[in-house]
């Protein structure tokens, strides 16, 4: 659905109809700025077809991080980003954005996170243009404010993969509990979705540096300039944040692999235990069971009065016997 259209010049303007804001945005008034969430295609190619962006084309349904998106539009400047959204509960929820960048346009179309959502980055995107001082903005003063926006939200994201590690690092020890192997598994994934889209913005933004008609522009190169700057430090953040992730795996696989061998010891040395005991109780019972069931193939000596006693004595003998090669042995 729609969730809102209107002009940021650079303070935004509602507009009464897309129509109404795309002319205004026409007329030089700003940029127009369009949020959709999760939208049907038919709203898409409304939407596009009403920008002059042309006719969307779906591709191969593939919204993992860093990929395309799920409307593919050539000749138009598109990316993939990702938005922070807090859930409430104080975790961050990663939310797929697509941004694409038409004449005196911008589209923005979320997957995920709450339907309003694109209302908040917004907002956070007009204060952004606002701070970059352009009276009348261009798309790609937006675009610019966007990202910084998005910069933003790679920081929170960091932030909080540092402050997740730091904590990890402090709970692994003397062993860790499932808590570790959960928050672990999160860091990693957060890391290898955020590294993917900040690493694919960077690259994004060196071909744009590269490019002769950015560069012609001064603003344009100061405002690529800037942004490249903030996107080299946090791709230095991400590979940190990697390296500490892969440490505090691979220590506690250590650690895990440690404890399974220290309780499979345990469990061998109570396994041999209980057959010592085992074979010590079944020495007198073969013996008492062959005596009473064999009594006519018996040695004289213990067919006697006395033989009871004479097999009693051979059978402690031979079980202290036993008891003190197993105990020798370490059985017991």
């Amino acid at each position: 659905m729609i969730v809102e259209h209107g002009v940021l010049e650079p303070d935004f303007h509602l507009s009464v109809s897309l129509e109404e804001a795309l002319n205004r945005a026409h007329a030089g008034a700003g940029v127009a700025w369009v949020t959709l969430q999760d939208p049907a295609e038919s709203e898409v190619e409304s939407v596009f077809t009403a920008a002059g962006l042309g006719r969307p084309v779906r591709s191969v349904a593939d919204h993992r991080w860093g990929h395309a998106g799920f409307i593919g539009l050539p000749g138009h400047h598109q990316m993939t980003l990702i938005e922070v959204d807090d859930d409430g509960g104080g975790d961050l929820v990663p939310i797929t954005l697509q941004v694409v960048v038409g004449p005196g346009c911008l589209v923005v179309l979320r997957r995920g996170g709450a339907g309003n959502g694109g209302v908040g980055l917004r907002r956070r995107t007009e204060a952004r243009l606002i701070e970059l001082g352009d009276a009348v903005p261009k798309e790609w003063a937006a675009l610019v404010a966007l990202l910084f926006v998005q910069f933003d939200d790679f920081d929170r994201m960091l932030q909080n993969i540092e402050d997740t590690v730091e904590s990890l690092d402090a709970r692994l020890f003397p062993a860790p509990d499932g808590t570790v192997l959960q928050d672990t598994h999160r860091a990693d994934q957060w890391i290898t979705r955020g590294g993917r889209a900040i690493r694919l913005l960077a690259h994004g933004l060196a071909e744009a540096a590269a490019d002769d008609r950015l560069a012609a522009d001064a603003e344009v190169r100061q405002a690529i300039t800037r942004l490249r700057t903030v996107a080299e430090d946090l791709v230095q953040r991400v590979a940190w944040a990697e390296q500490a992730v892969d440490s505090l795996a691979d220590t506690m696989l250590g650690l895990t692999s440690q404890r399974s061998n220290e309780l499979s010891t345990r469990q061998a040395a109570v396994a041999q235990r209980i057959s010592a005991y085992a074979l010590l109780f079944a020495i007198p019972n073969a013996l008492f069971a062959l005596y009473g069931t064999n009594f006519e193939h018996l040695p004289v000596i213990l067919t006697r009065d006395y033989g009871y006693a004479v097999l009693l004595v051979i059978a402690a003998g031979l079980t202290a016997f036993t008891a003190w090669r197993l105990r020798r042995n370490g059985w017991l």
